[in-house]
């Protein structure tokens, strides 16, 4: 409903947040949708009002009465930018925000027209001479919903972008990117059978050695069943040689519901090895010794209290993953309700 005509609002899309589930409202401003996933959050999105998240922790059989305030466009001086330069950011933004592999370069972002970017380099007046000419700040924001399509994966994304925040890490000598949103995942309808298996197939690829089957795997204390081999990186003595240690020890992780929290391992680093059979598919490490594919990556812990949940999912960002997990972006994403056996 309008919050200020108090009418219906029609054609809102309505969706969980990370999911395939969702629905448009009715010409009376009604709608139905149903969730299993819990907590979760309820998204309301119209391109004519502010977007409205709502935390949902249970099932509820409850009418709900939602209201949503009308957008206020408000006049600003006209800019003139260079058109170079802004075609120059938003291809940086694609590259860092779909990915540079084989599903970001396939994904195409129909409306970059609505990205605003503000961005930031360092100067001579920074302490730190080595960062000169650095990136400082890359931040993008968008005034309506993005519209990707993914069509390896047979999706069409709709993406509420809060903010994406690229900023230069001393500590780390490396670019951090944290991203603040809500998506929704739209299945395309085929009827093609060849095509349908295509997709199955090509959502397997993606998934498997992703940030989103990692995590899975570590919630479920089940790396070494899904191919992953763990150890931390540690400097053995003054020779600063590395070392390694076992695995992400069990006693770092505690449960509450869906969520599992990792502790005392801030500013820890971890070499991941992924081993595979030569189609991606993970081979268990209880039972081979022989891998025909190895991938390596990283992980790196940010803060001393880390959450992953049985999704997948990272909530806060306090998790950094390296090259090869970490080159899988936007372009390569599943649902959070992804299901590979289905």
């Amino acid at each position: 409903m309008d919050s200020y005509l108090h009418q219906p609002v029609e054609f809102a899309t309505i969706y969980i947040s990370g999911t395939t589930i969702g629905t448009v409202s009715n010409n009376d401003g009604s709608f139905i949708i149903q969730s299993g996933v819990f907590p979760c959050k309820l998204i309301i999105s119209h391109v004519s009002y502010n977007t409205l998240v709502i935390n949902i922790d249970q099932y509820s059989k409850s009418d709900l009465l939602i209201s949503i305030i009308p957008k206020v466009v408000e006049m600003s001086e006209v800019t003139i930018v260079d058109e170079n330069l802004r075609e120059k950011n938003i291809q940086h933004f694609k590259d860092e925000f779909l990915g540079t592999d084989v599903w970001g370069k396939n994904a195409n972002l129909g409306n970059d027209s609505v990205l605003i970017f503000t961005v930031e380099y360092y100067n001579e007046n920074t302490d730190d001479s080595a960062v000169i000419g650095k990136l400082k700040l890359f931040k993008v924001e968008a005034t309506t919903p993005l519209n990707i399509n993914l069509p390896l994966l047979g999706y069409y994304l709709q993406y509420e972008l809060i903010s994406f925040i690229e900023k230069y890490n001393p500590a780390l000598k490396r670019n951090i990117i944290n991203t603040s949103g809500y998506c929704y995942f739209k299945p395309v309808d085929t009827d093609s059978k060849l095509k349908a298996r295509s997709f199955k197939r090509n959502r397997l690829r993606a998934y498997y050695f992703s940030p989103q089957h990692f995590t899975r795997s570590l919630y479920n204390k089940k790396l070494p069943e899904n191919g992953y081999f763990v150890h931390e990186i540690l400097n053995a003595d003054a020779t600063k040689r590395p070392i390694l240690r076992n695995e992400i020890a069990d006693s770092c992780m505690s449960y509450i519901s869906d969520e599992a929290v990792i502790t005392g391992l801030k500013d820890h680093s971890f070499i991941i090895r992924y081993c595979s059979d030569r189609r991606g598919i993970p081979l268990n490490l209880d039972e081979t010794d022989e891998f025909p594919s190895v991938e390596i990556s990283s992980i790196y812990f940010i803060n001393n209290e880390c959450i992953i949940r049985k999704d997948g999912t990272r909530p806060g960002e306090s998790i950094i993953f390296g090259p090869g997990l970490g080159d899988k972006r936007v372009g390569a994403t599943l649902p959070d309700n992804y299901n590979p056996e289905e």
